[in-house]
């Protein structure tokens, strides 16, 4: 759903409880994700989580995997996973967890379910041609549906990522 002038609808500053639960889950399991990729790295750069946390900033999660596979290289080591795939699958869920936990949401009187205001694409094509979503930003209607298919991926991406978590430990130990 794309409608224009989103910014004369009036914020919603009360989500319904099934949203802020979802949402919460999102930020959450992302969260675990990240710190998954954090301990791969101190695995396999053979330093504990203190150090690791004063030395290794974090990246966004594209940038974060590419310095694994770097250090993967590095070592000398196969962790065994398709990283051009994961690499994307966490790059649209760090894109879903930004837009989530730092939208607004609109009361848009042609939508029965929350809408959330979008300025993330750099464009977008309308009525006038393409514009920019930052100057004219988007209004998604978000179904509860999807917000639980985000969350479920999440947690298939956690699972994946503890599995390599557990090889970069085996293979990074002296």
């Amino acid at each position: 759903m794309d409608f224009s002038n989103v910014s004369d609808y009036p914020v919603l500053r009360r989500l319904p409880a099934t949203y802020c639960t979802e949402i919460g889950r999102i930020i959450h399991k992302f969260a675990f994700c990240e710190m998954m990729l954090r301990t791969i790295t101190y695995n396999l750069m053979k330093i504990g989580k203190q150090v690791g946390r004063i030395a290794v900033r974090q990246p966004r999660v594209v940038e974060h995997i590419t310095m694994i596979q770097d250090l993967e290289h590095l070592n000398s080591i196969d962790l065994k996973i398709d990283w051009k795939k994961l690499k994307e699958a966490l790059k649209e869920c760090e894109s879903y967890r930004d837009r989530l936990s730092h939208g607004v949401w609109l009361d848009h009187p042609d939508s029965t379910t929350p809408v959330l205001q979008d300025f993330s694409y750099a464009y977008v094509s309308g009525p006038r041609g393409p514009r920019k979503a930052r100057i004219d930003p988007l209004a998604i209607a978000v179904q509860i549906k999807q917000l639980r298919n985000i969350s479920a991926n999440l947690d298939e991406l956690g699972n994946i990522l503890l599995t390599v978590e557990e090889r970069a430990a085996a293979l990074s130990s002296p």
